[in-house]
């Protein structure tokens, strides 16, 4: 959220750029996207994303689009290394690549990593390779 929703008149709130491991992107959407087993209902209204909201994302419809990053995308928004699991059953990885999509879309400098064996996180993100990506991220964004 916080790389989507500052004042870009606002130069206090600058970022140089955005990490996300696997983040939800859209609230709505969540359940009807995940394809993987799981005994998580993201509809429940004790989910964990219903808990944010204070009740079922699907009876808070509003509140759900004002607290999903994919909703508030725009060309001025700081760059994103999106890294996700492609076994990630918590959060589906379609998530990210809907949100790289809408950054791509409004110009925003993004990066969607997918680990193929990762899960919601774990050794995956810890591997040299992993780290490496991000190393280059950070070296990029820390120069401007």
């Amino acid at each position: 959220m916080l790389g989507t929703t500052g004042d870009a008149d606002d130069k206090s709130d600058d970022l140089r750029g955005i990490i996300d491991w696997f983040g939800p992107s859209d609230l709505l959407t969540m359940q009807k996207e995940r394809t993987l087993p799981t005994q998580l209902n993201a509809d429940a209204p004790d989910s964990f994303e219903s808990r944010l909201l204070g009740g079922s994302l699907q009876e808070h419809p509003e509140k759900a689009r004002a607290a999903s990053p994919l909703m508030h995308v725009t060309s001025d928004d700081t760059p994103f290394l999106i890294m996700h699991g492609a076994q990630d059953a918590l959060v589906p990885l379609k998530q990210s690549e809907k949100f790289q999509a809408a950054l791509e879309k409004a110009g925003v400098p993004v990066e969607l990593v997918v680990l193929p064996g990762g899960g919601h996180g774990g050794k995956d993100f810890q591997s040299d390779e992993s780290r490496g990506v991000i190393r280059k991220f950070l070296q990029e964004r820390l120069r401007e």
